[in-house]
């Protein structure tokens, strides 16, 4: 098999969507089997071991079905049946050093000029004393050629485009005589818009809310990880749960002046805003500072121990003071 090009009016060609998909699939099968001038053997049979091998599908019916719709020419050539696909030459374009058709092509009729031609010749024997020429069995013989005209032009030659072959998958033809777009332009039609943030090669990060980037400000430094996106998502997910953002804000207020007065601001035993604004719910705790202890010294009182005492008792013999 060969390989083919499928178009998108394959599928909306108003012919193929009546006939059974099967007969569908037939048909692109037959693009496969088929040479470089759309020809193959008449061989249903044959047709069916190629394509459905393992399939209940009548082949020989689908290709009559084709032919019913001009989609397929059935003609006879030196003995041989051959099947010609009408447009394939408008629709494919095969490799350049794909081997040429070994299948007789559509003997050409003959024309008016030929049968003028032929009288000319009958003519000239008469006035030859009966002496024949070539001209007139020559006009006999229609000569096995194509038809450009009906069956589109012969396949591509050597080398096009610039010398190298158009890509199957950018010819613009379609199977529709008239392009129906039943859809409208698709997201991939349309031109795209250049993005300045790409453009510049910088990524332009999305702007928190201004009530979240308050209370970020609010919040106690500290030390080491600290992300600020999942504190973001934190405080969404509380929003989606109808928590008020001014309730979060004083919450932040309140545990920013606890870690202040217990010395914990910019050490790294402040928690990380992502738990704070978390499940737990950590703002909406009181966060009062401990009472102010009175300022004395941090070790002081021993002068008014006697650690005499004791030491001045009387202890009997053989008992120990401890």
């Amino acid at each position: 098999m060969r390989a083919r090009n499928i178009k998108p009016g394959f599928w909306k060609n108003e012919d193929l969507v009546e006939v059974p998909f099967e007969y569908r699939l037939l048909f692109i099968g037959l693009w496969m089997l088929a040479d470089r001038e759309g020809r193959l053997e008449d061989r249903p049979k044959r047709i069916k071991m190629e394509l459905f091998p393992a399939d209940n599908v009548d082949v020989k019916a689908g290709l009559d079905e084709l032919c019913r719709l001009g989609l397929l020419e059935r003609y006879e050539a030196e003995g041989v049946n051959i099947l010609l696909i009408t447009k394939f030459a408008e629709h494919q374009s095969p490799h350049h050093s794909e081997k040429r058709s070994e299948l007789p092509g559509k003997a050409a009729p003959i024309t008016e000029q030929a049968t003028a031609t032929e009288g000319a010749g009958e003519v000239a024997g008469k006035a030859n004393d009966g002496e024949s020429t070539d001209t007139a069995s020559e006009a006999h013989v229609a000569e096995t050629e194509d038809l450009p005209e009906t069956y589109g032009k012969p396949t591509v030659g050597s080398r096009n485009n610039h010398g190298r072959n158009r890509p199957d998958s950018l010819n613009p033809d379609s199977l529709n005589p008239e392009p129906i777009n039943t859809l409208g332009t698709s997201a991939s039609d349309a031109p795209m818009q250049s993005d300045p943030a790409r453009t510049s090669g910088t990524e332009k990060k999305p702007p928190y809310p201004h009530e979240f980037e308050l209370a970020w400000q609010k919040y106690p430094k500290r030390p080491g990880s600290n992300p600020k996106r999942q504190a973001f998502n934190a405080w969404k997910a509380r929003l989606k749960e109808d928590y008020d953002p001014a309730l979060i804000l004083a919450g932040v207020i309140r545990y920013a002046k606890f870690c202040a007065s217990t010395g914990k601001a910019n050490t790294e035993f402040v928690m990380q805003a992502v738990r704070f604004f978390g499940p737990s719910c950590e703002f909406e705790n009181e966060w009062t500072p401990p009472d102010t202890l009175p300022d004395r010294p941090r070790h002081s009182g021993f002068n008014e121990i006697d650690y005499s005492q004791g030491l001045k008792q009387e202890v009997p013999d053989g008992v120990a003071n401890f």
